[in-house]
């Protein structure tokens, strides 16, 4: 046949070749052609086995990113999770080779890499290729694209307050931006107790800057310890902060003066207790002590105070009485209410 048959042959083969595999390389094509000759004494003849050669050429792997199932949107500091897998419908898949441009980790070998973070805002294009045991690669590997956007954080004070109802307490909410976050926050509240209100002024703000949350209570509203969540919203994401908000009717506090006192036996000592009323209150409030050591007698005057006030206890010591250091409790019952302060008697 000579040459000049051999080399239409093999073109014709060649252009076979790569209909069947578009992406077959030159030396990928030479070597099918070369292995599809067979090798005996009619060799350099020009014949050519085409079905051989044709089945030299393997078929490439496919890829797939399992996760995430899309394109991502992220704020700076998060995490996207990625996974993957490959099909070769003539052999193995092994290898995988991830590359992550902005992320850390940068790349990965392993089919599921895990979680990568992006720290800095901007566009980002994670690829996956994967290769087969015939060293063949994934003609169109596979991308996802990440968007990450600049963050921003909420701070809030004071963390807890404390009101009767319907009274009111404010709590300022600041917006720490991070990574050049320009954009417009919105807020809401969440967890307000039955009858109460919370407004903010302002109710957006644009970059950084600081709001009033304003928390209005009922005069039907339940007395309990309530978590307030406060949720900042720009965009897609939002972020969160929590205070405390204690609805309790009005109370009083008790104190004691002097802390110490030394009485001689056969002699009288003073301490005034103090009711300071709080959030209004204007209950009478009936005065005791308790931890006196024998023979000691003691006298309030007033015996009760009516909303807040000031009474001396008087303490009489009897010459029976065992000189030491006694602990006492001075304290203030309203009701249900008892507040109690302490104070010490050294007798001598």
């Amino acid at each position: 046949w000579g040459t000049s048959f051999s080399a239409p042959f093999v073109s014709g083969a060649s252009s076979l070749l790569l209909n069947k595999q578009a992406n077959t390389n030159e030396s990928q094509a030479a070597a099918a052609v070369a292995h599809a000759v067979p090798l005996g004494p009619d060799m350099g003849n020009g014949r050519l086995d085409l079905v051989q050669t044709l089945a030299a050429v393997g078929v490439p792997p496919t890829g797939s990113i399992d996760s995430p199932a899309g394109d991502v949107l992220v704020e700076a500091g998060q995490s996207v999770f990625f996974s993957g897998s490959g099909t070769d419908p003539d052999g193995t898949v092994t290898g995988y080779s991830w590359s992550f441009p902005g992320g850390n980790p940068g790349s990965s070998n392993v089919a599921t890499p895990g979680n990568v973070t992006y720290s800095t805002p901007g566009t980002f294009v994670a690829t996956l290729t994967v290769t087969d045991n015939a060293g063949l690669n994934d003609p169109s590997p596979k991308t996802r694209t990440i968007i990450v956007l600049p963050a921003f954080s909420l701070l809030s004070t004071p963390s807890a307050a404390a009101v009767p109802p319907g009274a009111s307490a404010n709590h300022a909410v600041t917006v720490v931006p991070a990574n050049t976050f320009t954009g417009t926050v919105t807020f809401s509240v969440e967890g307000l107790p039955s009858g109460a209100t919370g407004s903010f002024y302002p109710a957006s703000l644009t970059g950084s800057g600081s709001t009033t949350l304003a928390v209005t209570t009922a005069t039907t509203t339940p007395q309990g310890t309530y978590t307030l969540t406060i949720r900042g919203t720009s965009g897609t994401f939002s972020h969160t902060t929590q205070v405390t908000l204690v609805v309790n009717a009005s109370d009083f506090l008790v104190s004691a003066s002097p802390a110490s006192a030394k009485i001689r036996r056969l002699n009288g000592g003073n301490y005034s207790l103090s009711v300071a009323a709080v959030q209004g209150f204007t209950g009478t409030v009936s005065l005791g002590v308790t931890g006196l050591p024998p023979f000691v007698t003691a006298v309030f005057n007033p015996p009760s105070i009516a909303g807040s006030g000031t009474s001396v206890l008087m303490l009489q010591v009897d010459e029976r009485t065992p000189t030491g250091n006694y602990n006492l409790t001075l304290s203030g019952t309203s009701g249900s209410l008892m507040r109690s302060a302490g104070a010490i008697l050294k007798v001598r």
